[in-house]
């Protein structure tokens, strides 16, 4: 149940709840106990607050739940991303203090409140991390040949080493674009991603390492004047962007998936981001770059 544990000597009342089961999905702010008065208040509360993309439901509840026990700060906890939900009073998910996957990359640490004289909070976020999850995107649009992408690969790798240059770092490469280099990429998916890891190890001298090349270049024609046909493929397309579009489809594709789910350990179903909407579009979106090659790759060589 909610208590209220007080500093006397500082003024402090910090409002807090422990929970005994994994999950609730009732607003347990609602009970949480009114402002002490003449003192600086704090709530600690472990909720989804309205509810953050790629975390469960848990304790739900609205900012006005938590504006209405009159507290002068609210520290959060549940949602790994940092986020100021509200400024005055000051609500806060600090977010983790360590990135543990793909999913929670930049910076992470904590929120240091400092109050003043008449209990007025201010946040400022401290970096903690030892080392850092990165996105690096490399758009190889117009890209001749694969060395070219090599060289757009190898410039964003250093641009992002220069710019963290004291923390190692976890990089997912992500290509993108439509190219001639795309057949290329594609035929040895397995070689070019060790060049890549071999120029991220040059470029960051070993404080680099590159978790996983995501090859999702097109072919120059592909896209374009594929989509606007009549035939099988531009059918296939209009398909994909429909199933895309519509959410209700991306989750059913979650449930043909149940078995597999049930296979996979936690904390990789975590890092997949499973249950993720976005998780499953990209799914769609690697089937469709898989089955339009194959297609134009046969009708290249008929």
């Amino acid at each position: 149940k909610p208590e209220t544990f007080r500093l006397p000597n500082l003024g402090v009342a910090i409002h807090g709840q422990s929970f005994s089961a994994q999950a609730t999905h009732k607003n347990l702010a609602e009970d949480y106990p009114k402002a002490d008065s003449g003192c600086f208040n704090i709530g600690v509360l472990h909720t989804c607050a309205t509810g953050r993309e790629g975390h469960e439901r848990y304790a739900p509840c609205t900012i006005s739940d938590l504006l209405a026990k009159g507290y002068d700060y609210w520290a959060l906890g549940h949602v790994h991303k940092r986020e100021v939900l509200n400024e005055e009073p000051l609500v806060v998910f600090p977010g983790n203090i360590q990135g543990r996957h793909i999913r929670e990359a930049g910076p992470k640490g904590c929120s240091l409140v400092s109050v003043d004289g008449k209990n007025r909070p201010t946040e400022t976020f401290e970096q903690l991390c030892v080392m850092r999850w990165e996105n690096c995107p490399v758009d190889a649009s117009g890209a001749m040949a694969a060395d070219e992408v090599l060289a757009l690969a190898g410039e964003a790798l250093s641009r992002l080493a220069c710019e963290q240059a004291d923390l190692p770092m976890a990089v997912r490469v992500e290509l993108t674009g439509a190219c001639k280099a795309d057949s290329l990429l594609r035929s040895d998916i397995a070689q070019w991603t060790n060049q890549i890891r071999a120029l991220a190890a040059d470029c960051g001298r070993d404080r680099i390492w590159v978790e996983k090349v995501k090859f999702h270049t097109s072919p120059v024609q592909s896209q374009s004047s594929v989509s606007a046909s009549d035939g099988p493929v531009g059918e296939l397309l209009r398909y994909m962007e429909e199933l895309r579009d519509d959410s209700a489809c991306a989750f059913t594709l979650r449930d043909e998936l149940s078995d597999l789910e049930k296979k996979l350990p936690a904390e990789v179903k975590e890092q997949m981001g499973w249950s993720d909407e976005t998780f499953l579009k990209d799914v769609l979106n690697d089937v469709q770059d898989i089955l339009l090659e194959r297609l134009l790759q046969k009708g290249r060589q008929q």
